[in-house]
């Protein structure tokens, strides 16, 4: 697999020579794909410095880019013959595997899983990574193996920032349960959460199901994420009876309102956390809940999810 990078204007691109974006790739899984660098400035290759350091990830679309990723390639040997960079592509076995049974019951020697894919680099030392352009990665021969390479995780510097303006979603597959022994402990709604940069704006929603121990038992629902964000401003509403809601508006802090409402219905609830945050570090915004009652379980339950869109 060869890729070609245009360092200054950041783009994957078709060709040597040619500044025209690269929007899709494939690859073959097994032992490991390898990829080739060539390197362009102003459309003209360049033999790169020996002082680079790079990170192709791909994962689907959506998730924690913080958590491990689905194909990695990140220990390059550079060919002094040819100036190019190579790299082996490690796959993540369980995760790939797990991915496949959801789209196909049996076997298939002809399947494909396709991934979001981005290369990162930055010259060795340096705290910035650079990273181009979302593309498609198709990966082909997809059979559930046993043999592969499992990458390890990468930070969120060395993967996939989320693409400008397109919508991603994050799903929960597990319930979460706060019966909390102290009354109204927020607690962090396990993997409901969604990667942030710091100085980009986003909007997000997420969208709860859950459930109360007690109809005498409320609720309350926030967000936290990384510190001192440069601009935040959300609501929330959930349900307090079959009737009425609880509304929370003009929300400019982590972990408010500071105290749950008074009822629930035992099932059938939903939660609704909505806004805007530019925050000044690179980390996570986190759905947060609480139970009213002491060892009264609030669960929140599976398919609770996140949609959330990078605007700039």
């Amino acid at each position: 697999m060869l890729l070609i990078l245009d360092r200054k204007h950041q783009l994957l691109v078709l060709s040597e020579g040619m500044l025209s974006p690269q929007t899709f790739i494939e690859g073959r899984r097994g032992d490991g794909e390898n990829i080739e660098l060539v390197f362009l400035d102003e459309g003209a290759a360049v033999t790169p410095t020996g002082l680079e350091e790079f990170r192709f990830v791909a994962k689907p679309q959506g998730e924690d880019w913080d958590s491990a990723a689905h194909a990695l390639a990140s220990t390059w040997v550079r060919n002094t013959s040819t100036g190019r960079y190579q790299a082996r592509v490690n796959y993540n076995t369980t995760l790939l595997n797990a991915l496949l049974k959801i789209a196909h019951a049996t076997e298939s020697e002809n399947e494909y899983i396709d991934l979001d894919a981005q290369l990162a680099w930055r010259t060795s030392n340096t705290t910035t990574w650079w990273r181009t352009q979302l593309v498609t990665f198709r990966l082909h021969n997809s059979v559930w193996r046993g043999n592969e390479t499992d990458p390890t995780s990468g930070t969120a510097e060395e993967s996939i920032a989320s693409a400008a303006k397109s919508p991603q979603f994050l799903v929960i597959d597990a319930d979460v349960v706060n019966n909390n022994a102290t009354a109204n402990t927020i607690a962090d709604i396990t993997d409901l959460e969604f990667p942030v940069q710091s100085g980009a704006r986003y909007h997000f929603r997420f969208s709860i199901p859950y459930t109360s121990a007690s109809t005498a038992n409320g609720a309350r629902f926030s967000i936290t994420g990384p510190a001192s964000p440069t601009y935040l401003a959300y609501r929330s509403d959930y349900t307090l009876t079959a009737a009425t809601r609880t509304t929370n508006e003009g929300l400019g802090a982590y972990d408010l309102p500071g105290s749950a409402n008074a009822t629930s219905l035992t099932t059938g609830n939903i939660a609704i956390i909505e806004g805007f945050i530019r925050p000044s570090a690179d980390g996570v915004v986190t759905a947060r809940f609480a139970s009213e009652l002491a060892n009264t379980a609030i669960t929140v339950k599976a398919g609770a999810c996140v949609q959330f869109t990078k605007l700039d």
